[in-house]
């Protein structure tokens, strides 16, 4: 009897169970959306990089010239001066005694030639006269030729006292930025062309060198492109232009040309040290010792095909980019790479009538229909002004280009 309550159950909910609707199924959704755009075509400068220290053109350490104490300090530490500007005075007054007794000795030797000459007048008249031997007027003769060599002796002595004196005032020997004083006021120093005391120093701030080592390929690769140019040697100031940027900076904001090359590669490292020279105006941010990365162009302006480096995919050891192919299906074409320009990539092996698959690359395969949709590439970084368009290349003290992202 308890069978029948449990049956009637089970029996209604068969009954509910026939009732209820199979659910929907859904619709076919279509091939996949991707966003597609042709390759962007510009004219293109390929670099070589470098990596370079900042140099002055000049540096002088400022040395004592004359012994004596160091009586007033007339700069300020770290200030730009100009060329002959007052730097230190060391004590004058020993060097003014000394000039007033070279003065003096100018004056007795003055009178002691006076003196020869008219004993020398005396002796010569009477020697004529027959009342003086010859041997007297030599003797004579020669007084007096001592006494006037004896004057222009003092004279060089006053000249010499003279100098001295003003070496008691240091001056800067051209315009630049001077350096912390070494030896305080009261110090006593001692003076000497290439023994005496080093004061200061002076470095020129306008403009300012840029040593860069250049590794042999890129050597070999300037030399063939001037032997293509029938160019033999640069007159100063047209050399190949370089630009550097500070640790801080981005781009290359500073413009400058190749001044000099060594005349040997080193044997050691096969590289070739040359050097910039580059204007550096207020706030001189540019300071020697500072490390710089540069570049210089490999070559003239060409055009190239530039793409986003995200729409470049790797298939074993080739690189590929898909393409909208017949009937909207996706084909793959194999490209090389090049460097980067305008935060793109330069490849070779694209047509500019291309439409590259540049979004959704994750939802498709090879020979796959899709729906693409209208795109566009855009430049990622502005290039420099006066130039169309830029890249970098590995050379010395470079970096490869980055490498593009596995399917």
């Amino acid at each position: 009897m308890r069978l029948l309550p449990l049956f009637a159950i089970v029996v209604g909910l068969s009954a509910l169970g026939c009732n209820k609707k199979p659910p929907a199924q859904s619709k076919d959704v279509g091939p996949p959306k991707v966003t597609v755009a042709a390759p962007l075509v510009r004219p293109v400068t390929e670099f070589t990089e470098l990596t370079g220290t900042l140099a002055a053109v000049k540096t002088a350490d400022i040395r004592a010239r004359v012994n004596g104490y160091v009586q007033k300090v007339l700069f300020q530490e770290g200030a730009e001066v100009k060329a002959g500007a007052k730097l230190i005075e060391i004590d004058p007054e020993p060097f003014q005694v000394a000039l007033g007794l070279a003065e003096a000795g100018v004056k007795s030797a003055e009178a002691q030639r006076e003196q020869a000459a008219a004993n020398e007048a005396r002796v010569n008249k009477t020697f004529m006269a027959g009342a003086a031997s010859k041997e007297e007027y030599d003797q004579a003769r020669a007084n007096l030729l001592v006494s006037k060599a004896n004057v222009e002796k003092s004279q060089k002595d006053v000249e010499q006292a003279k100098l001295n004196l003003s070496y008691t005032t240091v001056v800067a020997p051209f315009d630049g930025r001077v350096d912390r004083i070494y030896v305080n006021e009261g110090n006593v120093v001692t003076g000497g062309t290439g023994s005496g005391t080093v004061l200061t120093r002076v470095t020129t701030v306008d403009p300012t060198y840029a040593y860069f080592t250049v590794d042999e390929q890129t050597v070999l690769a300037y030399l063939r492109r001037a032997q293509r140019e029938g160019r033999v040697s640069s007159a100063p100031g047209t050399g190949p232009p370089v630009e550097i940027q500070l640790r801080d900076e981005t781009g290359y904001p500073h413009k400058g040309t190749i001044d000099f090359a060594s005349s040997e590669l080193s044997p050691s490292t096969g590289t070739l040290q040359i050097r910039g020279t580059f204007p550096n105006p207020a706030p001189r941010l540019l300071r020697p010792g500072l490390f710089v990365r540069g570049r210089i162009p490999l070559s003239t302006a060409t055009e190239a095909t530039l793409i986003p480096d995200d729409a470049v995919q790797s298939d074993q050891a080739e690189r590929v980019v898909y393409v909208v192919g017949p009937n909207n299906r996706v084909a793959a074409k194999h490209v090389k790479l090049g460097p980067q320009s305008l935060g793109l990539r330069v490849v070779e092996g694209l047509a500019p009538t291309d439409r590259v698959i540049i979004n959704g690359l994750a939802r498709i395969q090879p020979d796959m229909e899709i729906d693409p949709q209208p795109g566009e590439i855009k430049p990622r970084q502005t290039a420099p002004t006066g130039a169309p368009g830029q890249s970098g290349a590995p050379g010395a003290g470079g970096t490869a280009p980055d490498q593009p992202k596995s399917k």
